[in-house]
């Protein structure tokens, strides 16, 4: 499977030493591109700037991170797909966890920018950030930690050529 399957497609199965591989990669990537950008249109303490998003005025900063972000996560959910296929789940589920996991994020941060009487700090937020960790840790267990289907199953052969017969001559 060549780099930019595994990047841009969906399709087929990958086996959790490469998920990882791919995973951190992806995520290195998004944090030191994130902290060039603020090097140019951010404040001047990063950490401080990324952790406090939702209790001052969003920055352009912040708005750049929010896009990034957004359409920066295709990579990140075709890996998680097929992570889910070897699995044996629906791929659909790495863009459902993701996206709930962007409302779940952003939405006290929205609402409380908005003027509504959400506070950041309040209950909404903390019930969003222990949905955030239960989904977290639920993908961390399925894609990072279990086994995937031996042999075949219905989104391909197995990655590590479990199950495939051999051609003796």
């Amino acid at each position: 499977m060549s780099f930019v399957d595994v990047l841009f497609s969906a399709k087929g199965r990958m086996r959790r030493r490469d998920y990882w591989i791919y995973s951190l990669s992806v995520t290195a990537a998004f944090f030191i591109a994130g902290y060039a950008v603020h090097a140019f249109i951010g404040t001047d303490d990063f950490i401080s700037e990324i952790t406090s998003a939702g209790t001052m005025s969003p920055t352009p900063f912040h708005y750049f991170m929010f896009v990034v972000q957004t359409l920066g996560q295709w990579p990140a959910i075709c890996i998680m797909a097929k992570r889910w296929h070897d699995r044996n789940k629906s791929g659909w589920l790495a863009l459902i966890t993701t996206t709930v996991l962007l409302v779940l994020d952003y939405a006290p941060r929205v609402l409380w920018n908005l003027g509504l009487p959400v506070p950041v700090d309040g209950w909404f937020a903390n019930m969003c950030s222990l949905f955030d960790t239960a989904i977290v840790i639920w993908i961390f267990v399925e894609c990072g930690c279990l086994d995937g289907t031996k042999g075949p199953n219905k989104y391909g052969p197995s990655p590590k050529g479990i199950g495939v017969a051999e051609d003796v001559f």
